[in-house]
């Protein structure tokens, strides 16, 4: 697997370093640490990371590039050139609130980078991290559940598939609204259901211990919801799915806004099996 680690030399990029070690990344794999500044600094500050990298993961293969220029342009390209699976960052906001307080170079790689990326909030380091999985069984989403299907957990890590079923929209115009409404209703719930019921299907046969939570949506709702309930470490979801219109979907968009933990959003064709 290729890992991209953005670092600023913020406790925020530390912590970043930090989380991956509950992340399930892979014994073996190959890193960049990059910094972006002014050439010294942007160079000490690439060392640096690359050093705490290699103290974490000694097998890794892990080498540090300094960047000049905008810092969420110079990271992108260099996503771009070498294809990472994982691009890795701090969030410069702790509470959720909104773009500002996430970071604008954080909320820009997350939108625009065509790998996976994971925007690291409070992380705790836990032997046994709770995971939050989303699914709307989408592309999108199914590529979320099988990246975290392919990597390594601890045994002790807990994963909760979370589906919302949106029953507040129906197409218009029938003989019989009445019937119309219900039958919709149902049938939301129904897929919501059977989506869970895959996602858990697929982690049991990772060998991973996960239950399915489904309710009625927006699905960001349920899913800030559930990772608040279940003091989640991290939230796995797809960059976009079956409803939205936001480069990252509008779902993925305001989880990754208002999450008070790790989100790592995941792009269909980015899953670690295609980066080993």
């Amino acid at each position: 697997m290729k890992i991209l680690i953005c670092y600023d030399g913020s406790p925020c990029a530390l912590e970043a370093i930090h989380d991956l070690a509950c992340a399930g990344l892979p014994t073996h794999a190959a890193a960049i640490c990059a910094s972006a500044g002014t050439t010294v600094e942007a160079a000490e500050m690439a060392d640096a990371a690359a050093a705490l990298v290699r103290l974490a993961f000694p097998s890794w293969s892990v080498r540090s590039q300094p960047l000049t220029g905008s810092p969420a342009r110079a990271l992108i390209e260099l996503a771009d050139e070498w294809r990472p699976g994982l691009l890795a960052a701090g969030s410069h906001g702790r509470t959720g609130l909104g773009r500002f307080l996430l970071g604008s170079v954080s909320h820009r790689l997350a939108a625009e980078a065509r790998c996976s990326v994971r925007i690291t909030r409070n992380c705790r380091n836990s032997g046994a991290p709770r995971v939050v999985v989303c699914t709307d069984g989408s592309e999108a989403a199914m590529a979320a559940v099988h990246e975290v299907a392919s990597r390594n957990w601890p045994g002790k890590a807990s994963f909760t598939v979370v589906s919302a079923h949106d029953t507040a929209k129906w197409p218009a115009e029938h003989e019989h609204p009445a019937m119309q409404v219900a039958e919709w209703q149902a049938l939301r719930v129904a897929r919501a259901g059977e989506a869970a019921e895959e996602a858990v299907r697929v982690l049991h046969n990772a060998g991973l211990a996960a239950s399915a939570v489904t309710g009625p949506g927006p699905a960001r709702k349920l899913i800030l919801s559930q990772a608040k309930a279940l003091d989640a470490d991290c939230i796995f979801l797809g960059a976009s799915g079956i409803e939205g219109h936001h480069p990252l979907g509008g779902t993925a968009n305001a989880v990754l806004l208002h999450a008070t933990c790790t989100v790592e959003i995941v792009r269909p064709g980015s899953q670690a099996a295609e980066n080993r």
